[in-house]
């Protein structure tokens, strides 16, 4: 009788444990699941917070700034050509399309619009030869790229690679600048609240003066204070801080490069009916940041724009090859911007 006993229970024991091992699969694959949308809901956070500090990485941004009228002074040729007053205002789109993630490798795709407008007035011409006149001029471009980047280790010391080809043109493609970069960074501190990389950009662009940059990317939080001090240099220095939930402020300091093309329609045969107006400008001013949702964000900034180089040549030519350079004075700006967080994830293999 106990041995009957001690079988039945064998049995129930053996039905028991079958029954959990049938059980299992399906448990693991819930569990598999549950862990796979935790993981990314911690890097969609991560991103997200990236992205708020870095907007440069969001997925679309829309600004529009608007200066105030300021001194002009042009010199064609090394000689005096004319002065005059003028006003810039420019409204950027920009897109950034994740297309593909494979492991280490990340493919993205990169679309952007700029219209830009530019008025002159009270103009003084020097130069017998030209007229120049009052007018506005209306300069639309768009901007193409495809950016791979790999993360790998050498040496047992981890690397991104980066490498992108894109080009400017106008809107009927007649005049285009295109270009290549390449960027090899490495990370020198990593800690909680302080990162630190450090690498080289390779800039392949017929109007770039010099083909190499060095970078230095640094980032300190003072958790105390909320804030975060950032530096990307050459480029961009700014200090944050964060206030509630939803807002932010930054004072800033950022130097950028825009090039334009546009037709010369004057009677003089001296000057090429397409050139390029290359200019490198440096921004420094405060910079209000509100989510309105997850995803969406809208800014305020104002300050100080200053035109640190100013040049005009033929489309296609070196810098240095310029034929006209100007001088232009500092001017108050303000700009508003709608920005979305990254929220396409590519297609992954």
């Amino acid at each position: 009788m106990r041995n009957i006993k001690i079988l039945i229970l064998l049995l129930v024991v053996s039905g028991y444990v079958q029954a959990q091992s049938q059980m299992d699969p399906v448990r693991q694959k819930m569990m598999a699941e549950m862990k796979r949308k935790m993981i990314d809901s911690i890097r969609s956070a991560r991103i997200d917070e990236a992205a708020l500090i870095y907007p440069r990485i969001r997925q679309l941004t829309i600004t529009h700034q608007s200066s105030a009228e300021g001194n002009i002074r042009s010199k064609l040729y090394g000689s005096e050509f004319f002065s005059g007053r003028m006003r810039m205002s420019r409204t950027t789109v920009n897109m950034n399309i994740p297309i593909l993630t494979q492991n280490k490798n990340t493919l993205v795709a990169s679309v952007g619009f700029v219209h830009q407008f530019f008025d002159l007035n009270q103009i003084t011409t020097q130069n017998p030869e030209y007229s120049v006149t009052e007018e506005t001029r209306y300069v639309p471009m768009i901007n193409l790229a495809a950016s791979f980047n790999r993360r790998d280790t050498l040496f047992n010391i981890p690397v991104s690679l980066t490498a992108s080809v894109g080009g400017i043109f106008n809107p009927d493609f007649a005049s285009k600048q295109l270009r290549f970069l390449g960027v090899l960074t490495i990370p020198v501190i990593r800690k909680e609240n302080t990162n630190m990389t450090v690498g080289v950009v390779l800039n392949i662009d017929p109007s770039s003066l010099t083909p190499f940059i060095p970078l230095i990317s640094y980032s300190h939080k003072f958790k105390e204070l909320d804030v975060y001090l950032l530096a990307d240099l050459p480029y961009r220095a700014a200090l944050r801080k964060t206030i509630g939930k939803r807002n932010s402020i930054s004072i800033f300091s950022e130097m950028a490069g825009n090039n334009s093309f546009f037709g010369f329609d004057g009677p003089n045969l001296t000057l090429p009916h397409r050139m390029t107006f290359a200019t490198t400008e440096l921004k420094s001013g405060l910079m209000f940041e509100h989510r309105l949702t997850k995803k969406a964000v809208i800014s305020f900034s104002g300050g100080l724009n200053s035109t640190l180089q100013s040049r005009i040549f033929k489309v296609g030519a070196k810098q240095n090859d310029y034929l006209i350079r100007n001088k232009t004075g500092a001017t108050p700006f303000v700009q508003v911007g709608f920005s979305l967080l990254p929220f396409w994830d590519p297609f992954r293999r």
